[in-house]
């Protein structure tokens, strides 16, 4: 059986790992890999990190490097027009990954100092969130082709679900946010813009702006409530 390996790198440095040095990098993480494991290191997938996102740069230009991989066979066959939204549409889909798996990371940190490692069993309102957990869960059990979701259950849970989560549980939550509709209503608004970026609809500039100013506005709270 074979296996790939995930580095999660900060953005400005993606565009140094082309696929000749994946390539390249390969090998050495195949010798890493114990034989006994019984899989082999194909190939190497490369991820924006996380805790290295500056919300104060901007994430257009860390994916220029990234649409110039395009190759010239795959861009002749789009009119221009579409590259260019597809450019707008990549920088999107960044800012929402980023929010979306930093409140994943939030809650799982409020709720796990406030209710210990059972923490989804604790949580209020949380039945529907987590028949839908277990549906993706087992879905996910017999697509093995899938990559798995992560190791906490709120890898598994809707944006918007993530924002009902902190409604229903904002006593433990109240803390961290200006008041209840500050949060929810943002949230709520990302969701919307999500839902069109998954179904790869375009979305306008008005809606950047409000993923944007939401996304900034998210994380700056945290680090202000964290005192980071």
């Amino acid at each position: 059986m074979y296996t790939v390996v995930y580095l999660y790198v900060p953005h400005p440095r993606i565009s140094q790992f082309s696929e000749e040095v994946l390539k390249q990098l390969v090998p050495y993480f195949d010798k890493v890999m114990p034989k006994e494991a019984g899989l082999d290191v194909r190939e190497i997938e490369v991820s924006p990190r996380l805790d290295d996102v500056d919300d104060e740069s901007d994430l257009l230009q860390d994916l220029e490097a990234l649409c110039d991989k395009l190759s010239d066979n795959c861009s002749s066959l789009l009119p221009s027009e579409l590259v260019e939204k597809g450019k707008r549409m990549a920088e999107v889909y960044i800012y929402i990954y980023c929010v979306e798996n930093t409140l994943r990371l939030f809650i799982e940190m409020v709720a796990n100092e406030a209710y210990g490692e059972s923490y989804m069993d604790c949580l209020k309102g949380n039945k529907t969130i987590k028949s839908r957990i277990e549906e993706r869960k087992k879905q996910e059990s017999i697509n093995t082709w899938k990559s798995v979701r992560g190791d906490s259950d709120l890898f598994y849970v809707d944006l918007k679900d993530l924002g009902k989560l902190i409604q229903n549980n904002w006593d433990i939550f109240k803390d961290f946010f200006p008041n209840q509709m500050w949060v929810s209503s943002k949230i709520d608004e990302l969701g919307e813009c999500r839902n069109n970026v998954a179904h790869n609809s375009y979305v306008d500039e008005h809606e950047r702006d409000v993923i944007r100013t939401n996304y900034h506005s998210i994380l700056r709270q945290l680090r202000g409530s964290w005192g980071t």
